[in-house]
């Protein structure tokens, strides 16, 4: 069967509201404060205590309810609704403070929300004048003009307004910042037209122009969704067209066995002939339906994978909206450029749970390709990038030099956000107003020492991480 290569925009966890966590060192915020019941059994559950007070329960307690938070490092997020444990059941309850277990308790109906909203991009409203207009949309955050399909239209939109929604988790904003208006093409082809008009040349399908805050996404999106329904009706077809065949195969068999009666075969051979014909009938049945099974599941991946890309482009140039409007103050510069490149392609690949960004579950492909790059020497200094302003990263995500230079931006800023935290939210701001200037000096503030000692730690520690997690480096002797 023909397959398709296709893309959709995901659908993601919802907007959180206010609930900015408390950050921690670096920009990732704290762990989360858990409440824990101990059962008789021996488990030790942490989670959110719904119903029962403090310590041993009494024989005139009633039954603990508890929620169950499992947040592993370098994992997403889930519940456990556990039915009520009778008092006689639990050893021992464990309660946070009141205003912690409150906090706690928010965050949790903040990640129900957006679990339910993963769903809920259908109720997103839109607007156009005729069918030959674009949809439109108008929210608090952004105003959205769309050619694309109004489907995966009101995706992109859920999915911008949670990662500007929870960009404050990082970074607290200085500034009101002015509207941002956003473009989403429909097609490539659209996509590179605005890119001509506006003197635009990238190979990244999505951009960020601070002079018009304006944000613009290409994407073939409404094509491929086409082609999608195509290849299933075809896959639909081909399923209904082998039940047809049974039906035929079962007239024909019967002629078979018919004719051969006819012959004064003895039954016995009959019957021997009659099975080969239902088992050869069988293989190629169950082999169509293989084949039918592994086409689905080639164009779900494919889906998967450009959903994945998409969304990740989207948050990568919604951190760069962001970091424009709202982190810079009045005629400041702005964030230097590897530091905008950097923070922007770990916002892209990290969930967002609560409102809150987890810059724990860091792209593991990233880092793979930054670690053999290390390896072999293809790393340039630190200096380099630090000093090299915008330029590096000019031609785009493509290859060459400018992937170096965008790959080593993003494990400049994993490293200060989260490996060995000292790149804190206040830094961030302060790095808004000298832009690319002082670039040397600047960085030595942030990490407290001569930077070509730095760059030979930076390299040790991200060649020493392993595992799905990031263990917080302890702080190096000076």
């Amino acid at each position: 069967m023909g397959r398709s290569s296709l893309s959709l925009i995901v659908a993601v966890a919802t907007v959180a509201g206010s609930l900015a966590a408390e950050p921690g060192p670096g920009l990732a915020p704290r762990s989360w404060k858990l409440e824990a019941i101990e059962l008789r059994d021996g488990r030790r559950l942490e989670g959110l205590v719904v119903a029962g007070r403090a310590g041993p329960p009494g024989p005139d307690d009633g039954d603990v309810e508890f929620i169950q938070v499992i947040r592993p490092e370098g994992r997403q997020m889930h519940l456990i609704g556990w039915p009520p444990f009778p008092a006689d059941t639990v050893r021992f309850v464990e309660r946070l403070p009141e205003p912690d277990h409150l906090d706690l308790a928010d965050k949790l109906d903040a990640f129900r929300a957006g679990e339910r909203r993963r769903g809920g991009a259908a109720i997103v409203q839109l607007a156009r004048g005729d069918q030959d207009e674009p949809w439109r949309y108008a929210g608090p955050d952004f105003t959205l003009e769309s050619t694309a399909d109004p489907t995966l239209t009101r995706e992109a939109v859920v999915r911008l307004e949670l990662v500007l929604a929870a960009l404050p988790s990082l970074v607290q904003p200085v500034a009101a910042g002015g509207p941002l208006e956003v473009r989403l093409c429909g097609s490539l082809a659209e996509y590179r037209r605005i890119q001509e008009r506006m003197g635009v040349r990238i190979e990244n399908p999505a951009f960020y122009l601070p002079e018009r805050r304006l944000l613009v996404a290409g994407s073939e999106l409404s094509t491929l969704l086409a082609e999608r329904r195509v290849a299933d009706d075809l896959l639909d077809s081909a399923a209904r067209q082998q039940m047809v065949l049974d039906g035929v195969f079962e007239s024909r068999i019967r002629q078979l066995a018919s004719g051969l009666e006819g012959q004064r075969m003895p039954a016995a051979q009959r019957a021997a002939i009659v099975q080969t014909a239902r088992q050869r009938r069988t293989r190629e049945r169950e082999e169509q339906a293989a084949s039918i099974a592994a086409a689905r599941r080639d164009n779900d991946t494919a889906i998967a994978v450009a959903r994945r890309g998409f969304d990740g482009w989207l948050a990568h140039e919604a951190w760069h909206a962001y970091a424009d409007r709202r982190l810079r103050v009045a005629e400041a510069p702005g964030l230097p450029a590897w530091l905008d490149e950097g923070i922007a392609q770990v916002v892209e690949t990290a969930p967002i749970e609560a409102g809150e960004v987890r810059l724990d579950l860091f792209d593991r492909d990233r880092l793979e390709r930054l670690q053999e790059l290390l390896r072999i020497g293809g790393v340039p200094p630190v200096a380099d990038i630090v000093t090299g302003g915008q330029e590096p990263f000019l031609a785009g995500h493509a290859g060459g030099d400018q992937a170096v230079a965008y790959l080593t931006a993003w494990g400049l800023a994993l490293d200060l956000s989260v490996v060995r935290p000292v790149l804190s939210a206040a830094k961030v701001r302060d790095l808004t107003t000298a832009g690319d200037a002082d670039a040397v000096a600047r960085f030595e503030g942030v990490v407290g020492m001569p930077i070509d000692r730095y760059d030979r730690q930076w390299r040790e520690r991200i060649l020493g991480i392993r595992g799905p997690a990031i263990t917080p480096a302890p702080e190096p002797a000076r």
